[in-house]
């Protein structure tokens, strides 16, 4: 090499810069990089240690005259550089984000030894040449040497290259009762990018498939949902406030507010627009919104009927069709295109829990089981049998599965958890807890008998997608089976004398969650008490001055969760609050003139008391901030429990007499909106669902290169 360019070489860690060539080797290795991420590291290291503005970086890099989105460009080279160099904004090593102003080189640089300059040998006569004999050997290996190499080099050219394992698994420590609560893959395929919580408030990571670590994405704490720009470097997020744009230096830009309504699902379209399934201005749909900011529009309407609604997801966009999903109740589903040009929709024939294409592939979800299709955008039909991708796949809900897919058909997705293992225990006023001797099971109710505190009805789930309802005798650990259920979330409640039930079942009207009553003394068979309806019903409580049972209905599109209630005598169903909130846990006092209830959006809920039967008519007492009420023999006392802890407080006409006080630190928590984790014995103790000790965890996301070419491998 030229003496000249050597004094263009610097090197910094493991990596050697040519600042003429804009040459990087990695350890001696040359490292591919695009010309504008080598220009902003030839301009960084010009001026190591000194902060280079962005206006410098996009006078050198886009000069007067050039037309292009500046802060879009600059962000791309700086994260392509960072990717190249293994850095991270977070904990940088080489490259340091100075906020609002520019970037500084913070690595030690400097230059490759010089070469020694050769010793010049002492002058001498040469000696008189001696006449040697030719080598006849030399002469006759030379063919074969030159053969050999020949050889080698055909043998290199010829040999395929070793191929890219077809699928890899990523795992994403998460801490102690952490969750992995979305998922989102870049349009590059390289990396994806996933919300976490856990220990302290939620995050979004980022996890390229070439690394074991993940870099937490800087300005993105209590977003629940995110999605990627098709670019690939913005990031669109989701929080309890609205729709904001994530630039990768962490700033944040609102697109819209929507005052609290609940995102389930959202993603960037590459036609610049923002779609997401939820409620703004008070209507449920299909939205979307400029990703530059403004107000959203309505492109699809949740449909409300008799028997109840047709929610509907969007899924993906292609060209100018909306993919989206419809449930109309819990089992039944279907995946459509709609059309933004002519306004219409047209079903795809798959009964599908999700669905994207990527590859010439539909991925969806049906149960706990991914399944692939190959796939004809042109008549949106599947032109093959469909394939199971995946046993066991974790579930967003109603959304689908915890899958996403890029349209050059890249998938990766979550495993499905496996059950918890819990335990149900008594605990004692002074919070000692005693077992039972019950096998392990992922409870999710248990309700005592009021006749007798031997008996209690317990929910159990025994499969991803099978639950249980059963009697268990306490003592004798005796169980009798009263249903099973591929409907999530039944629950029950008692009759005043112990002598029946009211259970949420899907039986004989499809997959529509109702209201059923059970008697046990005889051959325990469904009445059905309430008319279809897929909105879900939750039995909570028996009034037996009432005689009606109490129970909340939801979702409903624009009202949340409601609370309604059964009259045994009239044999019909009335309203009892219908608000654009939450309304859950809802209880009547002993002697039906009061009902405790919790309302809110979800995670800021309150218990509240209001007169009955016709709570409207006065404004609702606030009694403390917390969930699921239950009232005291005597009807002048509530439990009620926030943050995990349980708490008693005394209540007169309706309002809190006296500050609440602390009965238990631990063991009282939900595991979800529609039922409490306890119930109370007459004698004052408590029956309630213990989980372990939460632990560290691993969500385990499989990566699939490329989906169409596993389809073919599966179905050969």
């Amino acid at each position: 090499m030229p003496v000249e360019n050597e004094m263009s070489l610097v090197t910094f860690g493991v990596f050697r810069f040519d600042l003429q060539r804009l040459e990087l080797q990695n350890a001696g290795i040359r490292v591919r990089l695009a010309p504008q991420p080598a220009e902003v590291l030839r301009l960084l290291l010009q001026n190591a240690g000194q902060v280079v503005s962005r206006e410098q970086i996009r006078e050198k890099l886009w000069p007067a005259g050039t037309h292009v989105e500046f802060e879009l460009g600059l962000n791309t080279a700086v994260n392509r550089l960072r990717r190249v160099l293994n850095d991270s904004a977070e904990n940088p090593r080489y490259v340091e984000t100075v906020p609002r102003i520019g970037y500084r080189f913070v690595a030690p640089v400097g230059r490759p030894p010089e070469p020694l300059a050769p010793v010049q040998p002492r002058a001498a006569i040469p000696p008189a040449p001696v006449p040697r004999p030719v080598n006849r050997l030399w002469r006759a290996l030379v063919p074969i040497a030159v053969a050999g190499v020949v050889i080698a080099i055909w043998r290199f050219w010829a040999t395929p290259p070793v191929p890219v394992a077809a699928r890899s698994t990523v795992s994403i420590a998460l801490p102690a009762g952490g969750r992995l609560r979305d998922l989102a893959i870049a349009p590059a395929g390289d990396h994806i990018v996933y919300v976490a919580d856990g220990g302290e408030r939620r995050k979004i990571y980022r996890r390229f498939f070439n690394e074991s670590f993940s870099r937490r994405v800087e300005g993105s704490d209590d977003a629940y949902r995110v999605f990627v720009a098709p670019t690939g470097e913005q990031l669109g997020i989701v929080d309890a406030i609205g729709i904001k744009v994530l630039a990768p230096d962490g700033a944040r830009r609102e697109v819209t507010r929507l005052d609290g309504s609940t995102v389930v699902s959202a993603f960037w379209g590459q036609d610049s627009f923002i779609y997401f399934a939820g409620s703004a201005g008070g209507n449920a749909g299909v939205w979307r919104v400029s990703a530059a900011g403004g107000q959203p529009e309505r492109v699809i309407s949740t449909e409300a009927t008799a028997r109840g609604v047709a929610y509907v997801f969007p899924q993906q966009l292609l060209e100018d069709r909306l993919l989206f999903t419809t449930r109309r109740s819990p089992l039944q589903n279907t995946l459509s295109a709609y059309s933004l040009k002519d306004k219409r929709a047209s079903d795809i024939q798959f009964p599908a829990e999700g669905g994207l294409v990527g590859g010439g592939l539909l991925v969806f979800a049906q149960g706990e089981k991914l399944l692939g299709a190959p796939f004809d955008e042109g008549s949106l039909r599947a032109t093959g049998p469909a394939v199971t991708l995946a046993a066991s796949v974790g579930s967003w809900g109603w959304t689908g599965p915890q899958a996403a897919l890029t349209r050059g058909g890249v998938l990766a997705y979550v495993h499905g958890p496996s059950l918890e293992q819990r335990r149900i225990a008594w605990l004692d006023a002074a919070g000692a807890v005693v077992e039972l001797p019950l096998p392990a099971a992922e409870y999710e109710q248990v309700r005592l008998s009021p006749a007798d505190a031997r008996l209690a009805g317990i929910v159990t789930r025994e499969t991803f997608d099978q639950w249980a309802v059963d009697i268990v005798n306490l003592e004798t650990k005796a169980a009798t089976r009263l249903l099973t259920t591929k409907v999530g979330k039944p629950r029950l409640a008692w009759s005043p004398d112990g002598r029946s039930v009211v259970a949420g079942s899907e039986r004989d009207n499809g997959d529509l969650m109702n209201l059923y009553r059970i008697d046990l003394d005889g051959n325990r068979e469904l009445v059905r008490l309430t008319e279809e309806s897929n909105f879900g019903q939750f039995p909570l409580f028996w009034s037996a001055a009432r005689n009606e049972l109490l129970f909340a209905e939801g979702v409903h599109p624009d009202t949340q969760a409601d609370l309604k209630a059964y009259s045994f005598s009239g044999r019909g169903v009335h309203s009892v609050l219908t608000t654009r909130e939450w309304e859950i846990d809802g209880q009547l006092s002993p002697d039906g003139e009061w009902l405790a209830y919790a309302s809110g959006p979800i995670g800021e809920f309150a218990v509240y008391v209001a007169p009955y039967p016709n709570p409207s008519r006065a404004a609702p007492k606030r009694i403390a901030a917390g969930r699921a009420p239950v009232w005291l023999a005597k009807g002048d006392e509530l439990l009620y429990t926030a943050d995990g802890k349980l708490f008693q407080v005394s209540v007169h006409n309706g309002s809190a007499a006296g500050k609440p006080r602390m009965l238990l630190s631990a063991g009282t928590s939900s595991f979800d909106l529609w039922t409490r984790q306890f119930d109370v014995a007459p004698d004052g103790r408590i029956l309630t669902i213990l989980r372990p000790e939460a632990k560290p965890v691993q969500a385990v996301v499989e990566v699939v290169r490329n989906a169409g070419e596993e389809y073919r491998r599966l179905r050969r």
